[in-house]
C-alpha cells in the first residue's frame, strides 16, 4: 500500500483520501428515564426512553455539504413476559440516530418495534417465532439524485426457528428468516432468505 496526502492506492485502485477537517468525529449525550424488572419475574427486562444530543466537530462532510448538529428522542425498550411456565413474550421497541457514512453528511433516524415469541415444546424442544418492522427516515436524497423526496425505507423481518436440546451443553436447530426492504427509490430495495441449521 501506499498513502500520500491522505489518499491510497491499494492495488492499483486509487481511494480519496478524508482531511481531518472534513472527518465525521463528534460527540454525543444521551439521557434516558425507565424502569426494570427482575430477571426472575413474570414481566422482566427494561422499558427506556430519553433524547440524544449529537455535535460535530467539523461542518463540513468530505464533498463540502454542511453536516447538521441533531436532537432528537431514543429508546432501548426490551421487555420479556412469561406468560406460561412454557411461554415467553417479547417486545422490543428502539430508536436512535445512525451516520450512513464516516465521509459523509447523510444520516438517517432508525425506529423500529418487534415482537417475539418462544414456546418450550415438551421438555426437549424450543420454537422460535417473530416479526420486526422498522423505518429508516434519511435526511437527504440519495446520492446520484437531483431532485425528489428524501430517501425512506422500510424494513421487515420475519423469523422461525426450532430447536431440540440434545444434552444441557449441546442444542441443534433449523431455522428460516426472510429480510425484506421496500423504499421510495426502488435501487435500494431487495429480499432476502435465508435457511439456517446449526448446532
Amino acid at each position: 500500500r501506499r498513502r500520500m496526502h491522505g489518499a491510497e492506492d491499494k492495488d492499483g485502485v486509487w481511494f480519496p483520501g478524508v482531511a481531518d477537517s472534513r472527518k465525521a468525529d463528534s460527540k454525543y449525550h444521551q439521557a434516558y428515564i425507565g424502569a426494570n424488572w427482575d430477571p426472575g419475574a413474570k414481566l422482566s427486562g427494561e422499558v427506556a426512553f430519553g433524547y440524544l444530543w449529537k455535535r460535530y466537530d467539523n461542518p463540513l462532510d468530505r464533498l463540502g455539504n454542511a453536516r447538521e448538529d441533531r436532537n432528537t428522542w431514543v429508546a432501548s425498550t426490551n421487555v420479556n413476559w412469561e406468560a406460561t411456565a412454557t411461554t415467553t413474550v417479547s417486545l422490543n421497541i428502539a430508536r436512535t440516530l445512525r451516520d450512513q457514512s464516516s465521509d459523509s453528511y447523510t444520516y438517517f433516524e432508525d425506529t423500529g418495534i418487534g415482537l417475539n415469541l418462544r414456546q418450550k415444546i415438551l421438555s426437549k424442544f424450543e420454537a422460535m417465532a417473530g416479526f420486526n418492522y422498522s423505518m429508516n427516515d434519511y435526511n437527504s436524497l440519495p446520492a446520484g439524485y437531483a431532485a425528489g423526496d428524501k430517501r425512506q425505507d422500510k424494513n421487515y423481518l420475519f423469523n422461525l426457528g426450532l430447536d431440540y436440546l440434545i444434552q444441557e451443553w449441546l442444542t441443534v436447530g433449523v431455522g428460516y428468516k426472510h429480510n425484506k426492504k421496500t423504499s421510495n427509490y426502488k435501487a435500494f430495495e431487495f429480499d432476502d432468505n435465508q435457511f439456517m441449521a446449526n448446532l
